[in-house]
């Protein structure tokens, strides 16, 4: 799995915003609007280096073709704030970040800072799930389109009746079938993960932290090794060889059998990792801790 640094991702991206709309001057609905239309925001879905390794300016004149009309040098902390809210968000309940921005635009994230700002980042993850959940992106395509819904059902060939449950209950979108999501999206055009929830499993060192994980990566690894006992260790020795165990570190886990050593293949390694973080993302959201 590829290390991501989290804090590094948060930082930037609301950064960024705030440069866009301090130092550029751009309205919060046209920033909000180029997101959401823009592909180059799925890069936690894909390849993080392009958001990462390019300057804010850059990205700023790329894709908003904007540019500073004065220097600053300075971050709008509620702005900041929101940027940093959308990825905690997007990660920690498995959603596309364009997706987040149609969901719950960036004005109404900025409101939240007065609040939210230094409560515990998973109040500000609770109170937009909160009202999120009821919210269909299929509605809010079809009430900015001028189509009824009998049109659409005609047009895409799908029952009405369903159609009226995609507008009221979100859960609805994921039922449709590949066909269906690719139909929607290319009459609204829109891209298919609007439709979507986000397989983005995040690996950051700073989990390792966490006993919670550690004992849910000792369970995975377990089943795998299927030695009884597994310990954790930040340091690469070795010491006190027992006749089955398992060294478990962040980027591996050395197994030991009758004092033959032999490391866990990476793909296995890679499968409870990422076991072991979903359930752990799950176990943040009930008992009402931030994942990231």
């Amino acid at each position: 799995m590829i290390t991501v640094d989290i804090r590094l991702i948060k930082s930037k991206f609301g950064q960024l915003l705030s440069f866009l709309i301090l130092d550029c001057s751009l309205d919060i609905d046209i920033v909000n609007g180029k997101i959401i239309s823009s592909s180059f925001f799925d890069f936690l879905e894909n390849d993080i280096s392009p958001f990462l390794n390019n300057d804010i300016k850059d990205i700023a004149s790329a894709i908003f073709g904007a540019r500073p009309l004065n220097i600053t040098n300075k971050y709008q902390n509620d702005i900041v704030f929101a940027g940093e809210s959308y990825i905690s968000i997007s990660i920690s309940l498995g959603i596309p970040l364009r997706k987040m921005f149609l969901l719950y635009p960036l004005d109404k994230m900025i409101e939240l800072f007065p609040v939210y700002h230094e409560m515990s980042p998973f109040r500000v993850i609770e109170k937009v799930k909160q009202e999120i959940d009821h919210i269909s992106v299929f509605s809010l395509l079809l009430s900015n389109s001028n189509y009824s819904l009998m049109q659409l059902a005609n047009i895409l060939d799908i029952d009405r009746r369903q159609l009226t449950k995609l507008c009221s209950d979100p859960k609805q979108e994921e039922k449709l079938t590949v066909k269906e999501k690719r139909d929607i999206s290319k009459l609204f055009n829109v891209d298919e993960l609007f439709f979507s929830s986000s397989n983005l499993v995040p690996y950051y060192f700073a989990i390792w932290k966490n006993e919670v994980f550690i004992q849910l990566m000792k369970d995975e690894i377990r089943k795998i090794s299927q030695t009884k006992k597994v310990t954790f260790s930040l340091e690469q020795s070795i010491n006190n060889l027992t006749k089955v165990e398992t060294i478990l570190h962040p980027t591996d886990a050395i197994i030991i059998r009758n004092k033959k050593i032999e490391k866990m293949p990476s793909y296995l390694f890679d499968f409870a990792l990422e076991k072991a973080i979903e359930k752990y993302r799950q176990y943040c959201l009930l008992n009402q801790l931030a994942f990231c």
